[in-house]
């Protein structure tokens, strides 16, 4: 089993494109220098759907305000059990919006960098290409590391999501795929599922949340723990207490993790309030 590495402290600002590092010689940091690092990073005006919503039928026509995307968003390496969001977004959020989100709603720390990708579903004639839109933090940067995509890559402060959902060339026709961490890479599956609120010229119901049975699920995953393969050690050694704890990895997750609980970890505990409050906190 890989140890585990130092808590990430890199910041979303400038600096060099990450690469992707191995876990096999990794240490846990010694207790001296391990410090625990609440994010301090902004929170869009964004919310998880909650069943709350159930009773209401409400009906919207027209406004001032852009409409809202509803996405499943659903992490691609953990199971027992799955981690999965249902998320809505405004319309005219950046990707480097929604990125902001995406770390709020999965509990991520803010600690490394990221990357979206647009590519076609099956059948659309767009999936012949992997990628038909590569979107970047810095995508100068990315295009001189990668410059056979130069002419798909585009700037997450920049494209809006409804440059691609409201693009005919894209509508009905992509989903998004978004990596977070290059090194433990935690990917994420985000599938459009409907256009809420103001639509000019037609009324829109407001989805109901007691119609969709994958409103929210799972723990988030623990920064910097070896991805993967990590996250299934550590989640196993919280579930058998007696487990030989080599690394002390126990201690590095309630103690040290950028996002750990010093009350242990439950993978199947989470708070759609709790997230709701933080995403509704600030608006955009």
């Amino acid at each position: 089993m890989p140890k585990v590495q130092k808590p990430a402290t890199k910041s979303r600002g400038r600096g060099p494109i990450e690469k992707p590092t191995s876990s096999k010689n990794a240490t846990v940091p010694k207790k001296s220098t391990m410090t625990k690092k609440p994010s301090t990073a902004k929170k869009p005006d964004a919310a998880l759907v909650d069943s709350s919503d159930s009773d209401s039928d409400d009906s919207i026509q027209g406004g001032e305000h852009p409409p809202n995307y509803l996405f499943h968003c659903a992490m691609t390496c953990s199971d027992d059990p799955t981690i999965t969001r249902v998320l809505s977004i405004p319309s005219n959020f950046t990707f480097a919006k929604v990125h902001e989100v995406m770390q709020v709603a999965f509990g991520w720390a803010f600690c490394h960098m990221y990357t979206f990708e647009v590519s076609g579903l099956p059948g659309t004639g767009l999936d012949e290409h992997p990628c038909v839109l590569s979107i970047q933090e810095r995508v100068e940067d990315f295009m001189e590391v990668v410059p056979e995509i130069a002419d798909r890559a585009r700037d997450a402060g920049k494209l809006k999501l409804s440059d691609v959902f409201e693009n005919d060339e894209y509508r009905g026709k992509v989903y998004i795929f978004y990596e977070y961490d290059m090194g433990d890479s935690w990917g994420h599956h985000i599938t459009f599922l409907v256009q809420q609120g103001n639509v000019p010229g037609r009324r829109v119901k407001r989805l109901n949340v007691a119609d969709i049975s994958f409103a929210a699920k799972g723990h988030p995953c623990a920064e910097d723990c070896g991805g993967a393969g990590g996250w299934e050690d550590l989640k196993e050694l919280f579930a058998k207490p007696r487990m030989r704890d080599e690394d002390d990895r126990r201690q590095w997750y309630k103690e040290y993790c950028a996002n750990g609980d010093p009350k242990g970890l439950n993978p199947y505990s989470w708070s759609i309030l709790d997230v709701n409050q933080e995403l509704e906190a600030v608006k955009m």
